[in-house]
C-alpha cells in the first residue's frame, strides 16, 4: 500500500498542486488533533485504531478534550472509515457497471465472431435467412450507444465519489443517500 500511495503522490506532484478538498481535509485533521506534523502525515504518536470499550484516547483534541468523537472513536480514524465507506460504495457501483459493460462486450463480440459461419454459408434464422452472425446497422448503433451510456454511468459514479470526498473533507454529515445534512440533521436543499 505504501508503494502505491507513493506512486500516486509522485503522479500528483508531477501534475501540480493538491486538490482543494485535500487541503481542506488536512486542515480538518489538524484541527482535530494538535499532533499533526508539518509533513503530509499524522504523527506516529496518535493511536492507529479506535479505542476499545472503556479505553480513552491518549490524543487530546484541539479544544483540550480527548481526541475522540461522541462515538468513542479517534477523529482521524472516524474520518478514515468515512472515506473508506465512500470508496467502497464507489467501487461496488463501478464493478456493477463494469459487469454490465463486460456482458455487453462479450455479447457483441460473439455476434461479430459468428461471421465465420457466413463464410461457410450458414444461414441465420433470427431475421429470416441473412448471413449468419452479421451484425445489423441497428446492432452496431445499439452497441455504440450502450458504450456511451456505460461511460456516462462511470462518470456519474466518479462524480458522486468526488462529492462525497469533498463533503468528508469539510466535515459535513450526510444521510444514507449521501445528501448533505445541515446542523439540525435535515437535508440541505
Amino acid at each position: 500500500l505504501a508503494d502505491v500511495a507513493e506512486k500516486l503522490r509522485t503522479m500528483r506532484k508531477a501534475n501540480g498542486l493538491r486538490r482543494q478538498s485535500s487541503v481542506t481535509l488536512k486542515e480538518r485533521l489538524m484541527r482535530a488533533s494538535p499532533h499533526v506534523s508539518g509533513n503530509d502525515s499524522v504523527a506516529s504518536d496518535l493511536p492507529t485504531s479506535p479505542p476499545r470499550a472503556g479505553e480513552v484516547s491518549a490524543a487530546p483534541s484541539a479544544d483540550g478534550g480527548e481526541g475522540t468523537g461522541a462515538d468513542g472513536r479517534v477523529e482521524h480514524v472516524r474520518i478514515a472509515e468515512e472515506i473508506m465507506g465512500a470508496h467502497k460504495s464507489y467501487m461496488d457501483s463501478l464493478m456493477q457497471t463494469l459487469r454490465v459493460e463486460m456482458d455487453l462486450l462479450r455479447d457483441f463480440e460473439m455476434l461479430v465472431q459468428r461471421r465465420r459461419g457466413e463464410e461457410e454459408g450458414e444461414e441465420d434464422s433470427r431475421d429470416g435467412g441473412g448471413p449468419a452472425g452479421r451484425p445489423t446497422e441497428e446492432d452496431v448503433l445499439d452497441y455504440f450507444e450502450s458504450i456511451a451510456l456505460c461511460l456516462d454511468e462511470r462518470t456519474e459514479i466518479g462524480d458522486k465519489l468526488r462529492v462525497s470526498m469533498d463533503r468528508i473533507s469539510r466535515g459535513v454529515e450526510a444521510d444514507d443517500e449521501g445528501h448533505e445534512l445541515n446542523a439540525q440533521g435535515e437535508e440541505e436543499i
